[in-house]
């Protein structure tokens, strides 16, 4: 990979699950391995709660929740959010990089979840812009969440850098102008010739000429 792919960008966007949260199934895989026997509900039904309603907008907290479990939900899922494995070295990445350019979240999840794990580990400050398939503009699937980020950072396609653990999503953003990256957390999913790889996210910094000693 040569400097010249990372020449113009002036937008780091960054996936939640995956490169911010090392996890790559949130319910059917952590839901499970958190709640165990207290779920009240098959896991099917609440990934399809998740998939096709929250996570899309077309569902509350409230209606996410109705029935998942006994008692106070809304204790269960802050405990549920307080555990999942945020990256270690994510805020001091996003430090360094919003010394030198923008940076935003993409993913999706309910901005509800995503905003209290930001929120949580100190990254909001240094954010420019997020955006969430529940905002109800798309996901990164149809490509509506990628257009809806370039809004709102205000820049072209070209000038941003996605970060990604999903090769599909990496070539969805390439397709449609963007820089992109995949930083893999399932080490089964093959990598496509045309995708560039990131080891580490700790390295990204450097990529875009950021100073490493630019923390805040």
């Amino acid at each position: 990979m040569t400097e010249s792919y990372f020449a113009g960008v002036t937008c780091a966007a960054l996936d939640m699950i995956g490169v911010l949260v090392l996890e790559d199934k949130l319910i059917s895989k952590g839901f499970v391995e958190h709640f165990g026997d207290r779920l009240a509900l098959p896991i099917t039904e609440i990934k399809d709660r998740y998939d096709a309603g929250f996570a899309r907008g077309g569902l509350t907290r409230d209606q996410f929740w109705e029935g998942v479990l006994e008692g106070d939900w809304r204790r269960a899922e802050e405990e549920f959010l307080a555990t999942r494995n945020f990256a270690p070295q994510a805020r001091e990445v996003i430090a360094q990089l919003s010394a030198c350019v923008a940076v935003a979240v993409i993913s999706d999840m309910p901005r509800d979840w995503a905003t209290a794990l930001l929120k949580r580990h100190g990254v909001t400050p240094l954010l420019s812009g997020a955006v969430f398939s529940s905002d109800g503009v798309g996901s990164k699937k149809d490509g509506g969440l990628f257009d809806a980020l370039c809004e709102a950072v205000k820049r072209p396609a070209q000038q941003i850098l996605l970060v990604d653990d999903r090769v599909s999503n990496v070539e969805r953003a390439t397709a449609r102008g963007m820089r992109a990256m995949w930083l893999p957390l399932d080490s089964d999913e093959e990598q496509s010739p045309d995708v560039h790889r990131l080891s580490n996210l700790f390295d990204l910094p450097g990529l875009l000429g950021c100073s490493n000693s630019a923390t805040r």
